[in-house]
């Protein structure tokens, strides 16, 4: 896995900016950051082709998320894209007129042997409805999952993740966690519970913020660490060949 965008990065090779988007397998992209050329740049330093990108998911649909798709599609049409219903048609159809191909999905999804899109759940942002929806990866050493900013609340989706795989460890939380704006007796409470959920790793970046990235160091001590912008994570698949 490769981190092609974030707010921050590894070293001044890599170009940082306010967004998030990750690559799976070499053909799946979660989420496209905000500007396509960036998120070309900090690909072609990872060594990463974009024309074998198949599947993008948008995770939900913020700028930040979502606008270096239309730079992606204009040099690499026909790529699915699977997005919330609850986000709309004018989403839907501005992919459409962008050459993706809309992919509205409501429920759980294999995507790969061992990568699974969440069902899309609801959450609020600023008052307001925000569908969102999280990835899971079944490696050999637990479930991976995959936030974009987690509107809904981190441990609400480990709560969605654990229902579909009761039996399964949480090795990794990895992804922006949208605890910026929360006082830091906030921030220990949701950590404590991530920890007593049984989340064995914490990787988060984007919309985490300074203060919790400090929490949760504190707290997960040797088990933490913050992706950036040209991070490189290995992961080994259940199924993937």
């Amino acid at each position: 896995m490769q981190i092609l965008y974030d707010n921050r990065r590894i070293s001044p090779r890599f170009k940082a900016a306010w967004g998030f988007s990750c690559l799976i397998n070499d053909e799946i992209l979660f989420d496209t950051g905000a500007d396509f050329k960036i998120l070309a740049y900090n690909a072609a330093k990872l060594k990463v082709d974009l024309s074998k990108i198949r599947q993008v998911i948008l995770s939900h649909n913020h700028w930040d998320h979502t606008d270096g798709l239309w730079g992606l599609l204009e040099n690499h049409p026909g790529i699915s894209v699977y997005l919330c219903p609850g986000s709309g048609k004018l989403l839907a159809n501005k992919v459409r007129k962008n050459g993706g191909i809309p992919v509205a999905v409501k429920g759980w999804r294999k995507l790969q042997p061992g990568v699974f899109m969440t069902p899309e759940m609801r959450g609020l942002y600023k008052g307001k409805p925000m569908p969102e929806r999280a990835l899971v990866l079944s490696s050999t050493k637990g479930l991976v999952i995959i936030t974009g900013c987690a509107h809904i609340g981190a441990v609400d989706i480990l709560t969605t993740v654990e229902k579909r795989f009761p039996k399964e460890r949480i090795a990794v939380l990895l992804g922006g966690l949208h605890l910026k704006d929360m006082d830091a007796a906030d921030i220990r409470k949701t950590v404590t519970t991530l920890q007593d959920c049984g989340v064995d790793k914490m990787m988060p970046c984007h919309c985490t913020g300074a203060k919790a990235f400090k929490i949760i160091d504190d707290s997960y001590i040797h088990k933490s660490r913050f992706v950036k912008a040209g991070s490189s994570i290995k992961i080994f698949i259940k199924g993937a060949l």
